[in-house]
């Protein structure tokens, strides 16, 4: 074949071989079937990357559950679209997003269809389920019910105690074990010694687990070996410790300690008083408890139920017939209580709060709590009387005294001969001028009887 007019003689020669032949034929009639595959106007080397990509996916042998499962690429993906724009998903098809809930897929295994279940319908209790708050919804997450890791069972080891006891219960026993001779051991407690100034355990997870719960069991002040006071610090490598819980007073046999979620693997109790009795440690791993709103996941705080959502505080309320969750405002009442201060008395350790709307105050020794009269300004602890004296109005940080002017009416029998007397009177202080007393007495008695 030979070209005409000016044009150069070897311009069909397409394969540059200096001769027009078949194989140029075959070039051109090739180059006539190529289409812009990209879609950018133009026919280069981006078309043909996206042609060979066509080839080798035709060249697949794809299976009829591929297809209905709409993976035929084998990545573990899925595309999923609104009619407006695609996004991929992974095989999993958890935490669809729609809409500001929370949905999951679950493949039909016949006809691979896939059904796109909300996450509350799933199960309202443990699972989540969908709140609105104002126009944005959201998925609540009540978590499920930890294990207590701190037990030697689950691996977790007592690596040091600040009393090293012979023939007494062993520190195991913290972690659920009855090792030690003796009903205390049998019992599964364990007791400092008692010259132990500084009664410490030490707890070794085996591994860094998310931890937001602490739980120490013990004889509490008005007990054999009470503890008198708790604190705890954590660490992830045993070298760097920080505090996350402290307790001053301790009113209970059982003191929880709500943390958050933190990392450690170690955990450190300090434990106030000599000679304690400690029967069991508990330490429970993050339950999951959370709100997500399709983008955020904020942990719910156990402690209070609370949780931060755009910066506002909301709590999670369970029915308790039903099981359904819901999330009220937070915003704090005009009154509250709060702890102000810590005394002693008659051997007792009370903890004080008070109560601004009513003006009172409430006195906790760990096993009952007493208000005080707001009118009178008294409190009656133990079946004594006691004077509230306000020491700091702004704090409320009070001083109590015992008020020995009472009048207290008293009837004794007596039996002369074959008769039976009663006789009244009335007990009053002596030395007594003013509301309070220095010195205790001991009373005059005043009574009145009639004999026939």
């Amino acid at each position: 074949m030979g070209g005409g007019g000016s044009g150069n003689q070897y311009e069909l020669d397409f394969d540059g071989d200096k001769d027009i032949d078949i194989d140029d034929y075959f070039l051109l009639r090739n180059a006539a079937k190529v289409v812009d595959l990209t879609g950018d106007g133009k026919v280069d080397a981006a078309d043909l990357e996206r042609a060979t990509k066509i080839s080798d996916l035709l060249l697949l042998e794809i299976h009829q559950d591929e297809v209905r499962r709409a993976n035929v690429t084998r990545d573990n993906t899925y595309h999923f679209t609104d009619s407006r724009s695609w996004e991929t998903l992974d095989g999993k098809l958890e935490k669809i997003n729609i809409g500001g809930a929370a949905f999951s897929g679950e493949i039909e295994d016949l006809s691979g269809g896939v059904t796109l279940v909300q996450g509350h319908l799933k199960s309202e209790v443990t699972e989540g389920q969908v709140v609105k708050l104002g126009d944005k919804i959201y998925n609540v997450f009540k978590g499920a019910a930890p294990d207590d890791v701190a037990h030697y069972k689950n691996g977790t080891k007592l690596i040091y105690t600040s009393s090293n006891n012979y023939e007494t219960p062993d520190a195991k026993n913290v972690i659920g074990a009855t090792l030690g001779s003796g009903e205390e051991a049998a019992a599964g407690n364990f007791i400092f010694s008692d010259y132990d100034d500084d009664q410490s355990l030490i707890l070794d997870l085996g591994k860094v687990r998310q931890i937001e719960k602490i739980v120490s069991i013990h004889s509490k002040p008005g007990e054999d070996r009470p503890v008198t006071s708790l604190a705890i610090e954590i660490s992830a490598d045993g070298t760097l410790w920080h505090q996350v819980a402290s307790h001053s007073v301790i009113n209970s046999n059982e003191v929880s300690s709500f943390i958050g979620s933190e990392p450690a693997r170690y955990v450190r109790v300090n434990y106030g008083g000599r000679g304690s009795r400690v029967s069991e440690l508990e330490i429970y791993e993050t339950s999951g408890a959370k709100v997500y709103d399709g983008i955020r996941e904020s942990p719910i705080n156990l402690a209070d139920k609370t949780v931060v959502l755009d910066g506002k505080t909301y709590r999670m309320v369970e029915d308790a017939v039903t099981g359904i969750l819901t999330l009220v405002d937070n915003q704090p009442l005009a009154s509250a209580n709060v702890a102000i201060q810590e005394i002693e008395l008659e051997a007792l350790r009370y903890g004080i709060t008070y109560d601004d709307f009513t003006n009172t105050y409430f006195f906790n020794d760990g096993t009952e709590t007493v208000k005080s009269n707001p009118y009178s300004g008294k409190v009656r602890l133990r079946g004594l009387s006691y004077d509230i004296t306000v020491l700091n109005a702004e704090t409320h940080e009070v001083r109590l005294d015992r008020d020995y002017l009472q009048v207290t009416t008293t009837n004794a029998s007596v039996s002369l001969g074959d008769k039976t007397y009663t006789a009244t009177g009335i007990f009053l202080p002596m030395g007594m001028r003013g509301r309070k007393a220095t010195r205790h007495r001991a009373p005059c008695i005043s009574t009145t009887g009639f004999l026939r």
